[in-house]
């Protein structure tokens, strides 16, 4: 009664057996007419193997969606921090999600120990201390040992103590993930339930393919932690060497000006030149002094400077005329190309002055010819300084506003300087919501420069301003 009448095909109904159970089935129909009568055939099948196995496709196309889900959220979440314990404690917490774990913990090897990183608990029930030593016996072994993902492994009692043993007492399934990073172990993801359902083999793919994520993002913690370690002591060493030959300095530079100014007796004619000389050298030395201690200071963020508003036209100027005796020894020539009045700029007149000069030392340093260098001040608050000098390759331009970085040309002499000088520049500029930029730079062909600062805010919105006055005075 349950097949429709006049459809051909096959069709899935429930059957049922004589024992009464009800099994899936496919019947196929087929209706022929021979002498005016209708004839239907019926073929039943018992599809339950056939269904059984689309339900176990279903499944495992689920459970690897699921799996690459986790791998795709665990790749977005360690791509949003750059802080190595951030990092860490997200990547446990994926793992506890992804194989339906009760806790987490990641064990970082340590000179052969096992030492907690992070721990993660679905019910806060067990969290482990930070920095406190962890030995759990064979599965810990087993997995140091073998490289391999164990599951289900024995946790020995006697290796944890008092507090980890009551945790033990509640621990029915474990896993161990070891995390190989440059051909050695460097950490341990030790994973537990609290119910007996043992990990299985699908809980080993998705480890399987959570460990290969989970090294990258140690790796990269690791990398991280180095680089701001050897960041931190660079700056260190910066503030020490600054302050260290800061007092040297102090002495030579007030022994050199008791000589000129005859304190200590009046020079002779033969001792001007070298003094002369003398002094111009620990000028310069004074300048490095301020840059290490300038770099220092900024990677420390103690940096001081105040803003008040400025004409970045006065202060080109100022630059210009002390750039002027430099150009005057070299026979060089600077233009300047400026607006008739003064383009206001809030910012720290003493960092902006420091910036135009590095900019103009540059342009006028990095040549083999009488050095030509053209500064332009625009009304939207930008420097250009463009020289036809030697250029900088393509390859370097990314390069270029890096500490201690110079471009280091055969055909030039060895020049003065630490390299800091544009490094300072864009940091200073940044300071104040500015930038320096290489806008651009061919070799043989010259470079330009560019400093931008932001316009006061007053100062942005007066036109708009002025044209809602002027549309005042016409409306009325």
């Amino acid at each position: 009664g349950g097949v429709p009448r006049g459809q051909a095909g096959a069709i899935e109904v429930m059957a049922r057996r004589r024992d009464g159970s009800e099994f899936p089935a496919e019947l196929s129909i087929g209706e022929q007419t021979f002498g005016g009568e209708v004839i239907t055939t019926v073929v039943c099948r018992d599809v339950t193997e056939r269904k059984r196995a689309e339900e176990q496709v279903r499944q495992l196309n689920q459970e690897l969606a699921q799996r690459l889900k986790h791998g795709v959220e665990m790749v977005a979440d360690l791509a949003a921090s750059l802080n190595p314990r951030e990092v860490m404690g997200r990547l446990l917490t994926r793992v506890v999600e992804a194989v339906d774990a009760d806790q987490g913990t990641l064990l970082l090897v340590d000179e052969g120990r096992l030492v907690v990183q992070d721990s993660f608990d679905l019910d806060r029930r067990m969290v482990l201390t930070r920095g406190g030593e962890f030995s759990a016996g064979p599965i810990l072994d087993h997995a140091l040992t073998e490289r391999c993902v164990v599951l289900n492994g024995a946790v020995d009692p006697s290796c944890l103590s008092g507090r980890l043993k009551g945790w033990l007492a509640e621990v029915r399934q474990t896993a161990a993930l070891p995390l190989v990073v440059a051909e050695e172990v460097a950490a341990v993801l030790l994973l537990a339930r609290r119910r007996d359902e043992p990990f299985g083999d699908r809980d080993l793919e998705t480890l399987q393919l959570i460990g290969n994520v989970a090294t990258v993002a140690l790796r990269n913690a690791q990398l991280f932690t180095t680089a701001e370690a050897a960041s931190a002591s660079k700056s260190e060493f910066l503030n020490m060497a600054a302050h260290e030959l800061r007092t040297p300095l102090s002495v030579v530079v007030g022994y050199l000006s008791m000589l000129a100014d005859g304190t200590l007796g009046d020079p002779s004619e033969t001792w001007k030149r070298p003094i002369d000389i003398l002094n111009l050298k620990a000028g310069e030395l004074n300048k490095l002094v301020d840059a290490l201690l300038l770099a220092a200071r900024m990677e420390s963020g103690t940096i001081q400077g105040e803003s008040e508003l400025v004409d970045l036209v006065h202060l080109t100027r100022e630059a210009l005329q002390r750039a002027e005796p430099r150009t005057q020894l070299l026979g060089g020539e600077i233009v300047l190309e400026k607006p008739a009045g003064p383009i206001l700029v809030e910012a720290d007149p003493v960092h902006v002055a420091r910036i135009l000069d590095n900019l103009i030392n540059n342009a006028l340093t990095y040549t083999t010819d009488k050095p030509w260098v053209r500064v332009t001040v625009t009304g939207d608050a930008d420097v250009t300084v463009e020289d036809h000098g030697l250029g900088i390759p393509h390859d370097r331009h990314g390069l270029v506003f890096e500490r201690f970085f110079r471009v280091n040309d055969p055909i030039l002499p060895p020049q003065p300087g630490t390299g800091l000088g544009l490094y300072i520049s864009r940091e200073l500029a940044r300071r104040y919501g500015g930038d320096v930029l290489l806008e651009a730079s061919e070799p043989g062909g010259g470079s330009r420069f560019a400093l931008s600062l932001p316009l006061p805010a007053a100062r942005v919105s007066e036109p708009a301003a002025q044209g809602a006055r002027a549309g005042s005075r016409r409306a009325g």
